[in-house]
């Protein structure tokens, strides 16, 4: 499989021989577990999409329930699009080892005025704004719904300008990167599929084909780090 660029999820998109793109257009915030002795998960929860409305289940995005992942009405999510008016996301986390997890986090293309990340199981209300992780003992026999998440963010569609976070686009062979750092290409269950370092301006990275799903790409360097998202076709 090759790889298509695909901006997370909107609306509107462009398409040629090569690409299609999707500008993002609602607050989404990327979720990633990880723990000491390698277990790692990633979970997206988008917020507010009108047009559509309830909650849409992503298929084909990795086998299984996996470990950590959004619930709605019965069914896990690897990303979730939250219906217009909500508040409350539950997180749901299937331990299967005891082990220390960490939970941390980004945010993008809205305005965030709270977010807060709920442990029930200790009673902690943690500021997601304020921290970026959040360290905790996990074990086998905790109930799944130990964690939910809530918020109050504003739609970047209400100053009426599109947000473009790319870094990265597909040029028919491969893709051109623009930036400097580490770049990782990361699958839904937080596997490092491939790593490598590319300087500054634009560099030309062939990545290892894969199965057909939803991917990060994440660029790290000392002043920020970057994600978008890309589908292999």
């Amino acid at each position: 499989m090759t790889f298509n660029e695909n901006m997370t999820t909107t609306r509107e998109f462009a398409t040629n021989a090569n690409y299609r793109e999707w500008r993002p257009d609602y607050p989404l915030v990327n979720l990633y577990l990880s723990s000491e002795n390698g277990c790692a998960d990633v979970t997206v929860v988008e917020f507010h999409r009108p047009e559509w409305g309830g909650a849409i289940k992503q298929k084909q995005l990795r086998q299984g329930n996996g470990l950590f992942y959004a619930y709605h009405d019965g069914e896990p999510y690897a990303a979730l699009f939250t219906k217009e008016g909500a508040t409350r996301v539950p997180l749901w986390l299937e331990p299967k080892n005891d082990d220390i997890y960490t939970i941390s986090w980004d945010m993008a293309n809205g305005d965030f005025t709270s977010l807060y990340l709920i442990d029930n199981l200790k009673g902690v209300q943690y500021d997601m704004l304020a921290n970026d992780s959040y360290v905790f003992e996990g074990r086998k026999e905790d109930y799944a719904s130990r964690f939910y998440i809530t918020f109050e963010c504003t739609d970047v569609e209400e100053h009426g300008e599109e947000v473009d976070n790319t870094f990265a686009f597909f040029d028919g062979s491969q893709w051109v990167v623009t930036g400097e750092g580490m770049l990782d290409l990361i699958d839904l269950q937080g596997r490092i599929l491939w790593r490598g370092k590319i300087s500054g301006g634009q560099s030309h990275v062939s990545l290892p084909n894969v199965a057909k799903s939803l991917y990060l790409l994440r660029l790290v360097n000392s002043e920020e780090t970057k994600i978008q998202k890309i589908i292999a076709e």
